[in-house]
């Protein structure tokens, strides 16, 4: 077969074989015999057979593909992940560290990497990013507080950051990684929510990508903002103070041993997308479209289209006077059929990508425009009626991030052995969690096991429940009882 075909080409012309399907998965392909649903891709889900490659020993047309990534990203090496991020970072931690290892880890991690820090027995530490004052927002993390806790912490083995952020906010890798590499401390970037950044082979005007700043192993989700299925990731490795055949080795651990082919498939074409002349034209007409949207979107005062210090711009981050993120969801959804990717408390995040139609955009442009009439209609009858009230969105801050730096009893894995109570959870502050707790998206943890609850934690956990949003991690998923430590 031609070198050239793609995987999803490949996996077409083996479902129009004869060959007689005596191996996985049960299926065998067989769609209309067996009365199955026809709108799954039955017919090109396959295992490793034969001229098909095996991802957990890459040598054919997946290592092709591959190589293809990492020539895209400008990687040493790129890594499929059909685990998403999570499996990429749960691989990445394990792979430069040892048990009872010193981390610095952002407070804004992910929820995988606190798993990682529990499952590889590690002692974290924190570093905390700035925060936009009204809604709580995290930001960057500023170079000189790194360095600061590095001289104070001799015995750091690696450090772990979230750049871009859930809403976009990208920090200044470059600087950082200088920083780190000086002292031959390995830095692991969650760039999961930027694999569309620009770089060598990537020229369209978005944020330089980690893998291009330095980075010695940057994890990315294909499927958040670019054209692949669901699950799909790459992990980059990058510098040299982290090991190729470690990072291999428990990336075979953290992923499962029979690869999904579609999704494989999936990741193959998006590579090739991204490659080709049509790839990289309506990426750059993506970045110039958006900027245009956000020009038509800033224009209101009542409805506001948040301008981030260092937020790349495909994240729309939408606040309105008197509507919490909750209400401005529902509102959305409700009139306008435009679901948002998440809120919080204070506002509502929608995600751009290069796949939005114009009918999207006008439709988002309309909903503002009404919003911004409906809010400032609104403000005139309570002056005119002389009940002027503050129409200032008065939602309590919800941050995402622990408002107050926890003072840490017990690391993850120590906690995780010992005996436990329940008790309820507006009663908890002064007592050590025993869980996990965060609101999903984006799945940072409030509270982790080993720590003391604060009263000011406690609250956002609280005030978060009151305005509708999600809490997950507890055992009790109502949320009003919590697991402490006896």
């Amino acid at each position: 077969m031609d070198k050239e075909i793609s995987l999803y080409d490949r996996l077409s012309a083996y479902s129009r074989s004869d060959y007689a399907a005596f191996h996985m998965p049960g299926h065998k392909r067989q769609v209309k015999a067996a009365s199955l649903p026809e709108g799954l891709p039955w017919e090109i889900d396959i295992t490793e057979i034969e001229g098909f490659d095996n991802l957990h020993h890459a040598e054919g047309i997946l290592k092709e593909s591959m190589d293809r990534a990492a020539a895209l990203y400008g990687s040493r090496r790129a890594l499929f992940s059909v685990g998403g991020s999570t499996a990429g970072i749960l691989a990445s931690v394990f792979a430069v560290t040892r048990p009872g290892d010193l981390v610095l880890m952002g407070r804004n991690c992910h929820k995988s990497v606190y798993h990682a820090v529990l499952l590889r027995q590690l002692r974290p530490l924190y570093i905390y990013p700035e925060t936009e004052e009204k809604t709580g927002i995290a930001l960057g993390y500023d170079p000189a507080q790194l360095e600061e806790i590095l001289e104070k912490n001799p015995g750091i083995r690696a450090v772990i950051l979230t750049s871009p952020t859930y809403e976009g906010v990208v920090s200044d890798i470059r600087k950082i990684t200088e920083i780190l590499h000086q002292r031959g401390i390995p830095l692991i970037v969650d760039e999961a929510h930027g694999a569309h950044f620009s770089g060598r082979n990537r020229p369209w005007d978005f944020p330089v990508s980690a893998v291009d700043q330095g980075a010695d192993i940057v994890i990315q989700s294909l499927h958040k903002t670019l054209p692949s299925l669901t699950q799909t990731g790459l992990v980059h490795l990058c510098g040299s103070l982290a090991e190729e055949g470690e990072l291999s080795r428990y990336m075979d651990i953290f992923q499962t041993s029979s690869p999904s082919y579609i999704l494989m498939a999936s990741i193959d074409s998006c590579i090739r997308f991204l490659s080709c002349e049509e790839g990289r034209e309506k990426m750059q007409a993506f970045s110039d479209r958006v900027k245009r949207l956000r020009l038509r979107l800033g224009q209101y005062q009542k409805i506001r289209l948040l301008d981030l210090p260092g937020a790349e711009p495909s994240k729309l981050v939408v606040t309105a006077e008197g509507m919490n993120g909750r209400s401005l969801y529902a509102f959305f959804l409700e009139r306008y059929y435009i679901q948002a990717e998440m809120c919080a408390g204070s506002y509502v995040l929608l995600m751009t990508a290069a796949f939005d139609t114009d009918e999207m955009y006008e439709r988002l442009c309309l909903a503002f425009a009404e919003t911004e009439k409906i809010l400032q209609e609104k403000a005139e009858k309570a002056e005119k009626t002389e009940k002027a009230e503050n129409t200032e969105n008065t939602a309590a801050i919800v941050t995402a991030v622990s408002p107050i730096p926890p003072r840490q009893i017990f690391t993850p894995a120590q906690a995780d052995g010992m005996e436990m109570e329940e008790i309820a959870i507006c009663d908890s502050a002064g007592r050590v969690s025993g869980e996990y707790a965060y609101q999903y998206p984006p799945g940072i943890p409030l509270l982790v096991p080993g720590e003391e609850i604060h009263e000011g934690t406690l609250k956002v956990l609280l005030d978060g429940r009151e305005q509708g949003l999600e809490i997950q991690g507890l055992k009790r998923t109502d949320g009003s009882r919590i697991q402490v430590i006896r």
